[in-house]
């Protein structure tokens, strides 16, 4: 078991520094759900605006970047929803949706259900 989480630790080592930016800013946007889930908020949230960041640079096709955008945003309303501030996470969703691409049924779907909440 510890071999694979070493291996899983370089791929996202790996993720991380990659020269392909739609690579890197998910593996920001994974990093984020982990810090997220263990409760780290500020930490997530860094990492999902650097995802953000990355997305919007030029050289990312702009389906891509609105994808990226979108759940990242999305899950900067969920760690405003977790920790309290209700206008911010109104805000974020908001924005997400602006931002998804109309295809993406999925993050449309997260975003109203975060919207419920």
């Amino acid at each position: 078991m510890l071999g694979r989480w070493s291996e899983a630790r370089a791929a996202a080592r790996d993720a991380l520094a990659a020269r392909d930016p739609v690579v890197r800013a998910w593996a920001h946007w994974n990093r984020g759900k982990l810090d997220d889930k263990a409760g780290r908020y500020a930490a997530a949230a860094q990492a999902y605006r650097r995802a953000i960041a990355i997305a919007r640079a030029p050289g990312i096709p702009e389906w891509e970047a609105r994808d990226i955008t979108a759940w990242s945003l999305w899950a900067l309303g969920w760690v405003a929803i977790r920790t309290g501030t209700s206008e911010e996470a109104l805000a974020r969703l908001r924005e997400a949706s602006a931002a998804a691409p109309s295809g993406d049924a999925g993050v449309h779907l997260w975003i109203a259900h975060g919207l419920a909440h």
